[in-house]
C-alpha cells in the first residue's frame, strides 16, 4: 500500500504492523488519493481520507479535491474519520478522547444534516464506496482489509449464507388430491392413488 506523505505517521505505523511492504510517498502531489493499492487485476485502486469535521466545513471543496484525486485510480472511495450526529440548527461531530475512553464533543456546524447525508448518498449512487470510521485504529483496520478484499476477484460471501435452491416442481396432480377439503391426503397416499 502506498500512504500520502502528509496522513498521520502513527496511521503508517499500524499498517505497516500487517502489509509491512507499505511505503509512504507523495500521493497528493500527483493528484492520487491519499491511499493507494493494486488490487487482484493490477489496477490501481484509492480510499481519500477526511476527518469527518474537515468535510463539513467545506464540503464543497472536499468533493473538488476527491474529483481531482479519482481521476487515476479505476475505484475509489471516500473514508470518513470521526462521528456526526444530527442536531437542531445543524451537526455536532465527535472524536475519541485523549485517553481513548470515550467520544468528546468535538466541533458543531451549521450545515444541515441533511445536505451532508444527501452528498455522501449521492457518492454511493455513483458508484463511490463512502466508509466511516470512528478513529485512528478503526481508520487503519478498515484500510488493511479493504486493501486485503481487493487481492481477490471473487467473494463467496453471499453463497455462504444464502444457499441455491434446488428447482423444485412438484407433480399438479398431487397438489389437486392434497388440497381436497376433509380429505387427509398426504403426499405420499396422493402419490400411490395417482400410481
Amino acid at each position: 500500500m502506498l500512504i500520502d506523505e502528509f496522513e498521520r505517521p502513527e496511521i503508517a505505523i499500524l499498517i505497516k504492523q500487517v502489509l509491512p511492504e507499505s511505503v509512504v510517498t507523495a500521493l497528493n502531489r500527483s493528484h492520487m488519493p491519499d491511499y493507494v493499492w493494486k488490487n487482484a487485476t493490477g489496477q490501481m485502486e484509492g480510499m481519500s481520507l477526511k476527518q469527518t469535521g474537515e468535510f463539513i466545513s467545506d464540503i464543497d471543496a472536499a468533493l473538488e479535491q476527491f474529483q481531482r484525486e479519482n481521476a487515476l485510480t479505476v475505484k475509489h472511495g471516500l473514508m470518513l474519520e470521526g462521528i456526526a450526529e444530527a442536531r437542531a440548527g445543524g451537526i455536532q461531530t465527535y472524536v475519541l478522547s485523549k485517553d481513548e475512553r470515550y467520544f468528546r464533543p468535538a466541533k458543531f456546524f451549521k450545515t444541515q444534516y441533511s445536505y451532508y447525508a444527501s452528498t455522501l448518498a449521492a457518492l454511493e449512487y455513483s458508484g463511490i464506496l463512502v466508509w466511516h470510521t470512528s478513529s485512528l485504529v478503526g481508520t487503519a483496520e478498515a484500510l488493511i482489509r479493504l486493501e486485503k478484499a481487493s487481492q481477490s476477484t471473487k467473494s463467496d460471501l453471499l453463497s455462504r449464507h444464502f444457499k441455491p435452491r434446488p428447482d423444485y416442481h412438484p407433480n399438479p396432480q398431487v397438489q389437486t388430491l392434497m388440497n381436497i377439503k376433509g380429505g387427509m391426503i398426504g403426499a405420499k397416499l396422493a402419490e400411490a392413488l395417482i400410481a
